[in-house]
């Protein structure tokens, strides 16, 4: 069995979850169905749902006894706009 690094094995878990989605969109579409993004209708209700439920989040977080929880969400929000990919292309 050949080992590989923990960063190594993701980025393949996650190449291997790409070429199934795109399996699976190239099959759906030689059903004839279309595939559609919502002309971004859904990422905007997706951003608008999250940037409301944002100050819930940090105070639940609060007061749970998590410190700084508004630094950790920014921080993973920064993170997750650097990592965050869709179809291929980076979702800004």
């Amino acid at each position: 069995m050949r080992r590989h690094s923990a960063p190594l094995t993701i980025v393949g878990l996650i190449a291997a979850n790409f070429a199934k989605d795109n399996e699976a969109m190239d099959a759906a579409r030689a059903r004839g169905v279309t595939i559609t993004d919502l002309d971004g209708a859904y990422a905007s209700a997706h951003d608008a749902f999250v940037e409301a439920t944002l100050p819930d989040i940090i105070a639940a977080a609060e007061a749970r006894g998590i410190a700084e929880a508004a630094k950790i969400v920014a921080t993973f929000r920064a993170n997750l706009a650097e990592w965050q990919v869709t179809n291929g292309a980076a979702r800004a």
